[in-house]
């Protein structure tokens, strides 16, 4: 669920930092590259995978979205939304495929998140 607490704001801060980072100068870097993007991660991708329960929470997706466009980092963020827990496409589908889960709630007391990851 796109709820407060899970701090999405946070996420698209940190990937953003991530995939912006300057190329180890160890690592040969190509002095004609123009991209503000590190190499490195052309083919990483975030992906928002979450629930609208309500208008609230469909507003915050809006606002994240305009803040990736901000950060100019809309072409690598897929917002998933309302997806069946399982089959193609699904919750399960989608974690299975992922190679990182990054978990920024600020207010979890049971610690769900980390389980389902």
């Amino acid at each position: 669920q796109f709820r407060p607490e899970k701090d999405h704001e946070l996420q698209l801060k940190a990937f953003s930092q991530l995939i912006k980072s300057k190329p180890s100068k160890t690592k040969n870097p190509n002095p004609n590259q123009k991209s503000m993007f590190n190499p490195k991660y052309n083919d990483v991708k975030l992906m928002l995978l979450g629930s609208c329960r309500d208008e609230g929470d469909a507003d915050r997706v809006t606002k994240l979205k305009e803040l990736a466009k901000k950060l100019e980092i809309e072409h690598r963020v897929e917002f998933i939304l309302n997806v069946p827990f399982l089959g193609k496409g699904g919750v399960i589908n989608h974690l299975q495929r992922a190679r990182v889960g990054l978990h920024t709630m600020w207010n979890e007391h049971f610690g769900i998140g980390v389980v389902e990851m």
